[in-house]
């Protein structure tokens, strides 16, 4: 080796195909991992919210939504489930604040290039409206969608361990 400080390094050898040298995330895997994991956090602050008001039994007792006042069937099926609204509002978000859980790690892992199934399953629930707030704004699809797109692709796939 010389003392050449200006010398520059001769970079790794060739790698045979299908292996990858351990590095920085390449940036078509990053902008979705970081865009999950934002979708991912934006859902739990929702989420927490959501839980709480439930929780504080702030979305009881309100009136019946305006579309099923005039059909009989329908205000009687919403007046049998009045008793257990407080408690399906509960596991509802509750349930939306476990799966901005995985989304958040789903994104991490993503940019770390590990765990190739939670971060394929995160993708997925960033898509589902009722699992993700951010869904309903059609952001949450979009993300889900990119990520999943991303994750299919061969050489992405091999490059997590």
């Amino acid at each position: 080796m010389s003392n050449n400080p200006y010398q520059s390094y001769p970079g790794p050898g060739s790698y045979p195909q299908g292996h990858y040298a351990a590095g920085p995330t390449p940036p078509r895997v990053m902008a979705p991992a970081l865009a999950l994991t934002a979708v991912g956090a934006i859902n739990l602050l929702q989420s927490i919210y959501a839980v709480g008001r439930n929780l504080l039994g702030m979305n009881a007792g309100g009136p019946p939504p305006a579309n099923i006042q005039d059909n009989p069937d329908l205000m009687k099926i919403y007046n049998a489930m009045q008793p257990y609204q407080g408690v399906i509002n509960v596991a509802g978000s509750v349930l939306a604040l476990i799966c901005a859980v995985v989304i958040i790690l789903a994104g991490v892992q993503m940019m770390r290039r590990k765990m190739y199934p939670l971060c394929l399953t995160g993708s997925v629930l960033a898509a589902i409206p009722c699992l993700s707030f951010l869904a309903c704004c059609l952001v949450g699809e979009g993300v889900g969608i990119w990520a999943v797109v991303i994750l299919m692709q061969s050489d992405v796939k091999r490059s997590f361990s």
